[in-house]
C-alpha cells in the first residue's frame, strides 16, 4: 500500500518549497486519514484485529541476552503479541524460553541481513558495490510495516530488545497517534553531519541545529490506528530509496565514505518526525514528540562526544539516575518468578515521581544495571555496554587478524 499522494505532497513541499500553509496541511493530513480509514485495518486481511503488540529484532540473541528485556515486559502482566525477528537457526535454550513467553518468530528479516556478507564495501573493505537493501537497523522499519499488515495490529510498541526493559505495562496509558521519545533534548553534531552528507540538506540540519526539537530514538517508538500505517509507510520508502540512491552513487563513484548514511535510520527517523510534528502544528492531536523527563521511556545518554570513555564519563552517562532509582510500591511487583530480588523491588522513576514504563540503555549506567540485574556491573563491562563491548573486542580481533594476513603476504 502506498502511502496517501497528499501526505507524500506535504513533505515534499517542506523541503523543496518551504513551509506550506496550515490548511494545506490540515487538508493532507485529514485526506489521508480518510484515504486509510480505520475501518481499512480491519479490512487488509483475514487476520483478526490485534489490539496490542510489541515488535523488535533480535537476530543471533540467545536467552540471556533476551531475558530481561521478555522477562521485563512479560512480568508486568502484559499478555498480548510478541512479535521478534529472530535467526532460523538457534540453540534448544533458547528455542524453549521463546515458546515459554509466547513469542511469535519471523526469520525473513535475519535471513536478509545474512545476504550481506557480500556487501564487505558497506565496512570498509571492497566489494560488490550493487544495490544494497540497509542493514537491519534501517530495514526493521520495512519489516515492522510488514508485521502490521500480517497483523492487523491496531496499538503498536517498536522498540530494542537487547538494552531496554519494562518497568509497567506500555499499553495501560497510550495515547492515539504517533509517540517519540527524546534520546536527547538536542541535535548531535553526529546526527547533523549525516543529514548534510546523507540527505545532502544543509538548510534541514540547520534548522534541527537551531530548533528546540530534541533528537527522538528508534529504540522506543509507539504508534496507533491511520497514523502508525502512514508513519510506517513513509519511513519504509525513505529508507528505500535513501538505500537505493546511495547504492548508486557507491557503485558509480567507488566512493565508499558514505556507508554510514545505511547503517543507522537515526537521521532518517528525526527528519520524519520533525517534518511531521516540529513543522506541523495542526498535526500535534496526532504526533508527539516527549523529553526525556517526561515522557514513560527513559534513555540513559550515549554520547560519542564522551569518547574515549573511562569511568568518569561512564557515570556521566547516568545523569540523575542513581537519585531517581527508589523502591517500586508493591502493585507493581507483578511476577515475582520473572524477576530477581533486586529488580522487581526497584525502578526508576521521571521528574514527577512516576516510574518509566521504559528504560532504555540501562547496561551503559552502573546504577541502572544493578537495579535490573540485581548484581553490580562486571568489570569486564566497566567502560562500554553489552553489546557495544562485543563489538569493539569484535573489531580489534578482526583488525590483528587483517594485520596478521598482510605480514604473510609481504613476506611470502
Amino acid at each position: 500500500m502506498a502511502v496517501p499522494l497528499p501526505l507524500l505532497s506535504l513533505l515534499w513541499l517542506v523541503h523543496v518549497a518551504g513551509e506550506p500553509s496550515e490548511c494545506m496541511k490540515q487538508a493532507a493530513w485529514e485526506e489521508a486519514e480518510q484515504a486509510e480509514g480505520t475501518t481499512s485495518l480491519l479490512q487488509r486481511g483475514a487476520a483478526p484485529l490485534i489490539r496490542e503488540a510489541v515488535f523488535g529484532m533480535a537476530c543471533g540473541f540467545n536467552h540471556e541476552q533476551l531475558r530481561p528485556w521478555l522477562d521485563s515486559l512479560r512480568g508486568t502482566g502484559f499478555e498480548g503479541m510478541v512479535c521478534l525477528g529472530v535467526s532460523s537457526e538457534m540453540d534448544p535454550v533458547t528455542d524453549a524460553f521463546l515458546t515459554s513467553h509466547r513469542v511469535v518468530r519471523r526469520t525473513e528479516p535475519c535471513l536478509e541481513q545474512a545476504e550481506q556478507a557480500k556487501w564487505t564495501w558497506l565496512f570498509g573493505d571492497h566489494g560488490d558495490f550493487n544495490h544494497f537493501k540497509g542493514t537491519l537497523n534501517q530495514r526493521r522499519w520495512v519489516h515492522y510495516r510488514n508485521w502490521l499488515r500480517e497483523f492487523n495490529a491496531d496499538k503498536v510498541w517498536m522498540v530494542d530488545v537487547r538494552d531496554i526493559v519494562f518497568q509497567a505495562n506500555p499499553f495501560l496509558n497510550t495515547q492515539p497517534g504517533m509517540s517519540f521519545f527524546a534520546a536527547r533534548e538536542w541535535s548531535s553534531p553526529t546526527l547533523l553531519e549525516r543529514v548534510q552528507t546523507c540527505l545532502g540538506d544543509m538548510k534541514l540540519a540547520s534548522e534541527l541545529d537551531q530548533s528546540s526539537f530534541p533528537e527522538v530514538s528508534g529504540g522506543s517508538v509507539f504508534g496507533q490506528g491511520p497514523p502508525l500505517d502512514n508513519f510506517l509507510d513513509m519511513m519504509s520508502d525513505r529508507i528505500e530509496l535513501i538505500a537505493e540512491n546511495l547504492s548508486n552513487y557507491t557503485a558509480s563513484t567507488g566512493d565508499t565514505s558514505r556507508s554510514w548514511c545505511m547503517k543507522t535510520d537515526q537521521y532518517v527517523l528525526v527528519t520524519l518526525a520533525h517534518s511531521l510534528g516540529a513543522k506541523s502544528p495542526s498535526l500535534q492531536d496526532s504526533i508527539r514528540v516527549f523529553s526525556n523527563g517526561d515522557g514513560v521511556v527513559s534513555t540513559i545518554l550515549y554520547d560519542r562526544e564522551l569518547r574515549p570513555l573511562d569511568p568518569v564519563t561512564d557515570l556521566q552517562r547516568c545523569g540523575s539516575a542513581k537519585d531517581r532509582i527508589v523502591p517500586a510500591p508493591p502493585s507493581t511487583i507483578t511476577n515475582e518468578a520473572a524477576h530477581g530480588p533486586k529488580q522487581q523491588q526497584m525502578h526508576l522513576v521521571n521528574k514527577h515521581s512516576l516510574p518509566y514504563v521504559l528504560v532504555h540503555r540501562w547496561d551503559i549506567c552502573p546504577f541502572t544495571y544493578e537495579m535490573v540485574m540485581g548484581v553490580p556491573r562486571p568489570k569486564g563491562l566497566e567502560l562500554f555496554g553489552l553489546g557495544q563491548r562485543r563489538k569493539v573486542v569484535s573489531r580489534v580481533q578482526e583488525g590483528r587478524k587483517r594485520s596478521r594476513r598482510r605480514r604473510k603476504r609481504k613476506h611470502s
